[in-house]
């Protein structure tokens, strides 16, 4: 028996076995007559081993093949080799025989046999013909059962299958790059997406020539920390895109063993916005305590400008007769109510606040807003103001628009320069280009010669907290472009590249007939009544007491909401009602206005309540009219708007 072909076809020539002839018997001796002792020889095999004649029927199966299949010798001798398979490969399993037995070609397949049990087993088959005398009488076959090994290869392909989709489908960025140098092997999809780059932009660059690290040193660090533990979680870290643009991720990595190299997996998540919406929150935490701090540093500040205001203006009507004192009294009077507009600033700008509208011009506030802005700087103002329609605002918070656009131009030329301040009257249509109703507008103009805004920056210019200077906070224009949007109005930028910017602020005018007192020919108005008075402050009490006796008013002076409750009941009960009351919103310790108000109108619906607080940016004091009082003094005030108001409620009380 001789193996040729590379030992898969075997030739069997009895005549050149050069057998005893005793032990073999006369002649040729039939190659079936020899089984008993191939048997000795193929149950040494591993392998499934078949003899078959050359019409396919089983002559010879070892005890590894009777084992695998589950069959006893005498159930499978004799069969067929194609009813080993399943009828979907027997035409498979036919050609290879046919092959086989008309070329004499030794062949190599894959197939699926039955067993016993019906149980079916992936074989892997060698097969070669037998060769007798230049015949072909049969063929042999050496199998082995590769049904574990193809289950976890075809488990390992699907693994692998499974991590592909995993790693490219991932929305966290992942890489693996080398962990001498950094030259990166493999990255997924979400990392192309972060950093901006294409995948044959990466792949085979460095972290140093793609510039990945803003801190290249912190990569090195990197670099000894995997040394010496195989896995390093959570760190955080700058990364650059291939934009320019830096980007904040956490990451952990692992070290790898890749053909015998190391490498390192990086596994990452874009934090930028996470840690943005906590600075975020942490300058809004911030702004809440400066809020609390700037509404008491006001409240105490207002009631000590309202003693000082109304102490002035006492002595204004005492001298009436002296030119030149009634001259310094009136500048202290206009600094104070500067002063004024100060904290309404201050406020608006910590905590917001529904504007307290008033009718008024507007030309001598956008001045005075102007130069106060530019004291002390190296810029000048240009004035080109018209004759302007009225508008309806609060005054101190335009006062602060003003203010921070003119800070913003002055920032802008940081070597000095000048400002173009414009304004002028308008009529808008229905088809305008701004988000603004048909109407009426003015339009003020403050227009800078600094380097400009970057166009890509325009859009973004009235987001809060976003600034391009060092030292910004990003809040100036955020609050501008909500003041004026709380105002009916509205606020934009143009802007060229070397020729500044222009800030354009539309404003809703009015433009019915209303007759505005000058401010020279606003008197003090004399007036009769009894008026309650609540304020924790003595001074101020005496101060408003004194006041109201030089304007003909009977005063009544209480400190809190619940004797102010008790004095308006008693009042009330002996017949001598009270015509108005002056009370402060905010009394501490005590009962406030704002619960003494609901006290008041159990007792007399029509009572006439004026509202007076340091709290300029209080809400309360933009509901004139729909939270039970009837007008609204804002500290400091004075004696010429006490009586105005108190005109104005007590005739309205007396019309009702």
């Amino acid at each position: 028996m001789t193996f040729y072909k590379n030992s898969w076809q075997l030739n069997m020539q009895i005549g050149e076995s050069k057998l005893n002839e005793q032990a073999l018997g006369t002649g040729k001796v039939q190659l079936w007559t020899t089984l008993e002792h191939l048997n000795i020889l193929s149950d040494k095999l591993n392998e499934l081993f078949f003899i078959y004649d050359k019409t396919g029927i089983i002559k010879f199966m070892n005890n590894k093949a009777l084992e695998v299949l589950g069959y006893g010798a005498q159930e499978i001798i004799g069969s067929s080799m194609l009813s080993l398979t399943t009828d979907e490969y027997k035409d498979q399993l036919r050609v290879e025989m046919e092959n086989l037995f008309g070329q004499g070609i030794s062949s190599i397949f894959e197939l699926p046999v039955i067993g016993k049990d019906g149980a079916q087993r992936l074989i892997h088959f060698k097969s070669a013909p037998i060769i007798e005398e230049g015949e072909i009488p049969g063929g042999i076959t050496l199998g082995q059962d590769i049904t574990a090994y193809r289950y976890a290869t075809e488990a390992q392909r699907i693994t692998e299958e499974k991590l592909a989709a995993a790693f490219n489908l991932s929305p966290e960025m992942i890489a693996i790059s080398s962990l001498e140098d950094g030259r990166y092997l493999e990255v997924n999809d979400a990392f192309v997406s972060l950093f901006g780059y294409s995948r044959e932009e990466i792949v085979g660059k460095t972290v140093r020539e793609l510039k990945i690290w803003v801190n290249p040193q912190n990569r090195a660090r990197l670099q000894r920390m995997v040394l010496e533990n195989p896995i390093v979680r959570g760190i955080e870290d700058s990364f650059r895109k291939k934009s320019g643009d830096i980007w904040r991720g956490i990451c952990s990595f692992a070290r790898l063993n890749i053909g015998g190299e190391p490498f390192i997996l990086t596994v990452g998540t874009d934090i930028t916005e996470k840690r943005r919406m906590e600075d975020d929150l942490l300058k809004a935490s911030k702004l809440e305590s400066l809020g609390i701090l700037a509404g008491g540093l006001a409240h105490d500040f207002n009631n000590l400008l309202t003693i000082i205001m109304g102490n002035l203006t006492l002595s204004k009507m005492i001298n009436q007769d002296n030119p030149d004192s009634l001259k310094f009294l009136q500048e202290a009077e206009h600094a104070i109510l500067q002063a004024r507009c100060l904290t309404q600033q201050l406020l608006t700008f910590a905590r917001g606040g529904a504007p307290v509208m008033k009718i008024t011009t507007i030309e001598e506030l956008i001045k005075d807003a102007v130069t106060f802005s530019l004291s002390g700087s190296s810029v000048k103002a240009q004035f080109n103001i018209k004759n302007l329609w009225k508008v309806e605002i609060d005054a101190g918070q335009i006062n602060q628009v003003i203010n921070n656009l003119i800070l913003n131009a002055v920032q802008a030329m940081p070597d000095g320069g000048e400002i173009r301040v414009a304004a002028d009257n308008t009529e808008l249509d229905e088809f305008n280009m701004h988000p603004l109703k048909a109407g009426p507008y003015i339009r003020i103009s403050i227009k800078d010669q600094g380097q400009g805004i970057p166009e890509h920056c325009l859009d973004k210019i009235f987001d809060p907290y976003f600034t391009t200077k060092e030292q910004g906070t990003g809040l100036g224009l955020a609050t501008a472009f909500s003041i004026i949007n709380r105002h009916g109005g509205h606020l934009y930028c143009e802007s060229s590249a070397n020729e500044g910017a222009c800030f354009n602020i539309y404003l809703p005018a009015v433009c019915d007939e209303v007759e505005l007192a000058k401010e020279e020919e606003r008197v003090p108005l004399q007036g009769k009544g009894r008026v309650l008075v609540m304020d924790d402050q003595y001074r101020i009490q005496t101060m408003l007491g004194e006041m109201l006796i030089q304007l003909g008013y009977e005063p009544e002076l209480t400190n809190d909401g619940m004797q102010s409750i008790e004095r308006y009941r008693e009042a009330m009960a002996n017949g001598k009602p009270f015509n108005a009351v002056i009370m402060d919103l905010t009394i501490p310790g005590g009962m406030g206005g704002k619960r003494a108000l609901e006290g008041l109108v159990a007792i007399d619906p029509a009572v006439r309540v004026i509202v007076s607080s340091g709290y300029t940016s209080d809400p309360l004091l933009s509901q004139q009219g729909k939270s039970g009082f009837q007008a609204v003094l804002a500290k400091p005030y004075s004696i010429v708007e006490l009586s105005e108001v108190l005109q104005k409620v007590i005739q309205n009380e007396q019309a009702s």
